[in-house]
Formats: C-alpha cells, sequence, structure tokens
C-alpha cells in the first residue's frame, strides 16, 4: 500500500457513518470516499493476520453495510460491469445471466483499469440488479446514474422502512465495535512502537515500523497520554 492510499484510507467509524448519512441522504455520494470506505471494509473483512485493523468483526453487519456502499457505488457513478456466474465464467450475452455469481463494477473517474470493486449478486439490491439486467439485455455493460432515476420508487417497494430500522441496528454494532478497534489499533500502535524502539535488528525495525505505518493509514496516529 502506498503512503498516497495509507493517507486516504478510510477508518471502519468512518466508513459506517458515511454509509449512514448516504442512506439518509445527509451527504451526497462522492466517488473516492466511497472507494475509500469499501476497500477499507474488504481489508476488515478479509481476516489476514497482518491486516491494521486487529479487532473480531460481526460479519454479517460489516458485510451489509459494505453491500449498501456497493449499491451507492454502481447507482451513483457511471462505469462499466461485468458479471461472472458462480464458477467464475464470464457472462457475455442476455441469457447468460446467473442467478448467483458475481458483478465487478469499474467507475469510469478511476483512472486505472483494474480498479474494480466486486460485490455477490444476490446481495445488490433488487433495483439495482434490475437495472443491471436490463442493462445487459440490451447489450450494454455500461451505466450512468441517469439509469438509476426511479430507484427510489423501487426502494419504497421493497419496503424502504424495513430496510432502515435493520441498517439502525446494524449500526449500533458497528459504531461498537468501530470504537472498541481504534482503541485496539492504537494499543497495538504503542507496541509496534516500544518493540521498534528497542530493536537491534535494522531490517526487524523496518517491518515494525512498517505495521505502525499502516495502522497509522486506517486509525491515525494515537495521541500521547
Amino acid at each position: 500500500m502506498s503512503n498516497h492510499e495509507r493517507r486516504s484510507a478510510v477508518a471502519l467509524d468512518d466508513a459506517f457513518n458515511y454509509c449512514r448519512w448516504l442512506e439518509t441522504k445527509a451527504e451526497p455520494p462522492q466517488l473516492y470516499k466511497l472507494c475509500n470506505a469499501i476497500r477499507t471494509l474488504d481489508l476488515a473483512l478479509a481476516g489476514q493476520e497482518d491486516s491494521p485493523i486487529p479487532m473480531s468483526l460481526c460479519t454479517d453487519a460489516w458485510s451489509r453495510v459494505r453491500d449498501s456502499l456497493f449499491n451507492n457505488l454502481i447507482s451513483s457513478f457511471a462505469g462499466h460491469f461485468e458479471v461472472f456466474d458462480s464458477l467464475g465464467n464470464a457472462a457475455d450475452t442476455e441469457t447468460d445471466w446467473p442467478e448467483t455469481g458475481t458483478v465487478k463494477f469499474f467507475p469510469s473517474r478511476i483512472a486505472r483499469r483494474n480498479d474494480g470493486f466486486d460485490g455477490r449478486l444476490e446481495r445488490l439490491a433488487p433495483s439495482v440488479v434490475t437495472v443491471l439486467r436490463w442493462c445487459f439485455a440490451e447489450h450494454r455493460q455500461n451505466t450512468v446514474p441517469g439509469d438509476f432515476d426511479n430507484q427510489e420508487d423501487l426502494k419504497a417497494e421493497e419496503g424502504a422502512e424495513e430496510a432502515e430500522e435493520l441498517l439502525d441496528r446494524l449500526y449500533q454494532v458497528c459504531e461498537e465495535e468501530a470504537t472498541e478497534g481504534k482503541k485496539k489499533a492504537h494499543r497495538k500502535w504503542w507496541q509496534l512502537y516500544w518493540e521498534a524502539n528497542s530493536c537491534p535488528n535494522k531490517r526487524q525495525r523496518h517491518q515494525l515500523q512498517k505495521q505502525m505505518v499502516a495502522l497509522e493509514g486506517i486509525w491515525g496516529k494515537p495521541q500521547e497520554s
């Protein structure tokens, strides 16, 4: 991860707060904030040992927040999408649309072609799937926000009130975990700090310092007490 990517990373608490602001329309979608929030959740949900997010996640709750951000990304920005079935085979005609699988979305305003975002077809909002299938049937794999103009009506039909109540419960879980995660991350940073200061081996000290920088990129540098 480059220094620029670390600086632009969004912490978990910022990610779920941003998701809630989007759902309540308190803030309009911003491409880079959305992308960074999704990347942060992907990193957390990956559960890798060297992840700079040392916390035990409520996977279902955070996955639902990630789903909401992904739906907002597709419906709010122009881009190219590709569809794959559960075996990873690309769908290339309207008759190939799978019931389960993956959609990969590449926002047009992202410079690098490989900066795509994956989402499970069965976890997409039905209104988003409807638009994607309609475009696919028209042999078009590019979407613009205008394709989703009637999304609000569709959301209402899907039971928006029930979904909002569910999100409220999820946000409560996520907020508690994000707060505890920041505390754990800062404790880990101080542990690495003292280990690096007392480490005589230059290579090991460099590795410890890299872990400190990764933690700072997600959670910020802890303040001295």
